[in-house]
């Protein structure tokens, strides 16, 4: 499986082979309706392309995600050989592409549960979908842990502002939702301002969740 990146300034044919000499002999390949070795095809029969503007353009985005793969902690076992990169089939780059798009989703959820502080997921489950890990279902999970975030610092904003200006607890819940209503009825968010930019959700939740609190 893919370890490190296409050399660029080799031949790419003879990696490919390399690949998938050592592919055939894994169980994944056992499978496998061919277990020819690389020189055992004759010519224009292998499993991957030989056109040489073909193997460049494939190259360039079998290196962006084995860079990926390698960034993440992929395990290997769960990673492409190099041979599929040049797959004799019209969607590999989609599939390529696609997987690109899932892992730069990855890093940016391993991002926020830093900042979070939070547990980080395992990587390759997240790619893979396994234990019950959707990528989908944590994205939406941070998304709120983000905005809970963002309202209890906007809740220090609130007494603080009450301490400042000496103005009531009740005064400037009262304030907020005439923004909220305003903003019903406008349908647009908040503008950003003395106010923080908050958006309705934003404060809805504030009062909904730490409203008791002042």
């Amino acid at each position: 499986m893919a370890t490190t990146l296409i050399d660029t300034r080799l031949p790419i044919i003879p990696q490919i082979e390399a690949s998938w000499n050592e592919w055939i002999e894994t169980e994944e390949a056992s499978v496998y309706r061919n277990s020819l070795t690389a020189s055992e095809f004759k010519r224009g029969e292998t499993p991957w392309t030989t056109k040489q503007s073909v193997l460049e353009r494939n190259t360039v985005y079998a290196n962006k995600l084995i860079r990926l793969y390698i960034e993440l902690g992929i395990k290997v076992e769960d990673r492409w050989p190099v041979w599929k990169f040049f797959e004799m089939n019209k969607v590999v780059v989609n599939w390529v592409k696609d997987h690109i798009s899932r892992l730069k989703r990855i890093q940016k959820v391993l991002k926020k549960q830093q900042q979070l502080g939070l547990e980080l997921t395992d990587t390759t489950d997240l790619f893979m979908s396994r234990k019950n890990v959707q990528l989908y279902g944590i994205e939406d999970e941070l998304k709120f842990k983000v905005e809970e975030a963002k309202a209890k610092a906007n809740l220090k904003k609130v007494l603080e502002f009450c301490v400042k200006t000496g103005t009531s607890k009740q005064e400037v819940i009262a304030e907020l939702q005439r923004q909220i209503d305003a903003e019903r009825a406008e349908e647009e968010q908040l503008e950003a301002g003395d106010n923080g930019g908050w958006s309705r959700k934003l404060v809805e939740h504030l009062i909904d969740r730490f409203g008791n609190q002042l």
